[in-house]
């Protein structure tokens, strides 16, 4: 029966290198590094709507940390050829009410627009939005509600993080001649 394991795994592997699937940061022949070109991204601060820059400024700081950290993580570059700009917006809504009108479930929406703009011409090479859907209790206790909000905020702000650092990845990898410059 071991074998037969062994067996499964191996063509299973065998399949996935036929239908042309790559790790990312694998290297390729020819072109440069995932890894090499990321660490030429500069990631600009996040803007967001004056109307909500009160609950959104240290929010804008967590996804500007937490993207450095996964495009850039030795820091910023020091010659930088592009530059990841990120404009923050959150919603709010009771997604469960009880019979007498009182929410007991709400959930964060946070939308991230970003653009990945080459600095030597100026050029926005690539655009994209992202959305992280959390939801926390509305508890009787405020200060259990407020500390739901914010832990369902970052794991929000975590998802965009990761979502946008590997679709500019996923640029990189596949544009290898444009992204070589």
């Amino acid at each position: 029966m071991r074998w037969l394991s062994g067996a499964l795994l191996f063509l299973g592997l065998l399949a996935s290198s036929g239908c042309g699937f790559h790790p990312i940061y694998a290297e390729s022949s020819g072109a440069t590094p995932v890894g090499t070109q990321m660490a030429q991204v500069k990631v600009d601060p996040i803007d967001y709507s004056a109307l909500q820059a009160s609950k959104l400024f240290r929010l804008g700081q967590e996804l500007h940390n937490a993207l450095l950290a996964r495009i850039n993580p030795d820091g910023s570059p020091g010659k930088a050829t592009y530059a990841i700009r990120v404009t923050l917006s959150e919603a709010e809504s009771d997604t469960a009410v009880d019979p007498s009108g009182l929410s007991q479930r709400a959930s964060i929406v946070e939308t991230a627009s970003f653009k990945l703009v080459s600095l030597a011409d100026g050029k926005q090479v690539m655009t994209g939005t992202s959305t992280g859907v959390n939801s926390f209790g509305n508890v009787s206790n405020a200060f259990a509600t407020v500390e739901g909000r914010e832990d369902a905020r970052r794991r929000a702000i975590g998802f965009l993080a990761g979502d946008i650092a590997a679709r500019v990845a996923l640029y990189f990898r596949q544009q290898p001649a444009e992204a070589k410059k």
